[in-house]
């Protein structure tokens, strides 16, 4: 059956929708902000002096962040640039293809305008926990080291894919445990044991890696991925590409900067 008009209830549900100009007004009156949340629970509201005080309570921490003059800011952002520049040229050395465009992709636009294109530092609320705390948030898209990321992401993904003990997100958890055929019980040492999954939780994550570490494990996966699979029959671009993917780890993750309320930050 053909409709002329729409049901009522769609009319009905338009004049419920409340003004976008009416919600701005009231937010920016009111001193509220509509955030996302960690996990992606769906949407906040916030007062903006909440966001601002958990902001800088994040950045006091003296073992994760580090307040920079401009003269160290600028000088962080000179060795990248440079870095960046080095790691072109080292691709197109060794003529490999598209490299050398994408790793200079971000250099005029950043040095054109660099204090701009330093990310911006800020948090979103954990609405989860018992007490609302804040999640740190560094957007790195648009940074001058961005291509170095998306690389080291790309070279790493069919490493991690081909690893069997590797859990990739919370359905594949789900996905595997249900394929176990497991008893509840366990007889060890003349005694039934009952069997449990445990698991742990690192606080703040990402800045508490140890990044050399974790460059020293990427890169001896690399290596071996690389001789074995990749380039078992080449052993001349084995040695280029692993000495390319040491300098784009470095790249990537040294010396992050990001700023908020006009102050500069490096993380630790």
């Amino acid at each position: 059956m053909l409709l002329d008009k729409k049901p009522d209830h769609y009319s009905l549900v338009r004049k419920l929708a409340p003004d976008f100009k009416h919600i701005s007004s009231y937010l920016l009156e009111k001193r509220l902000v509509v955030t996302i949340t960690d996990k992606n629970l769906g949407c906040a509201v916030c007062s903006t002096d909440w966001i601002k005080n958990q902001t800088l309570q994040t950045l006091s921490s003296l073992e994760d962040y580090e307040l920079c003059s401009p003269l160290v800011a600028n000088h962080v952002l000179a060795k990248k640039w440079k870095a960046m520049s080095e790691l072109s040229e080292l691709a197109g050395k060794y003529s490999i293809p598209q490299l050398p465009e994408y790793f200079a992709s971000m250099l005029d636009k950043t040095r054109a305008n660099h204090w701009h294109y330093i990310p911006r530092f800020y948090v979103i609320p954990k609405i989860h926990k018992n007490l609302v705390k804040a999640r740190p948030i560094v957007p790195c898209h648009s940074i001058v080291q961005t291509p170095t990321g998306v690389f080291v992401s790309k070279s790493l993904k069919p490493i991690i894919k081909s690893a069997p003990f590797i859990i990739h997100r919370s359905k594949d958890l789900v996905l595997k445990l249900s394929k176990l055929s497991l008893s509840h019980y366990r007889w060890i040492n003349g005694t039934w044991n009952k069997l449990f999954i445990v698991s742990g939780d690192v606080v703040a994550f990402y800045p508490h890696v140890n990044v050399s570490l974790a460059h020293e494990i990427a890169l001896n996966e690399f290596k071996r991925y690389s001789i074995t699979v990749k380039n078992a029959h080449n052993i001349h671009r084995h040695t280029q590409e692993v000495k390319l993917f040491n300098l784009v780890l470095s790249a990537a993750d040294d010396d992050l900067l990001m700023q908020f309320d006009g102050r500069v930050y490096l993380q630790k």
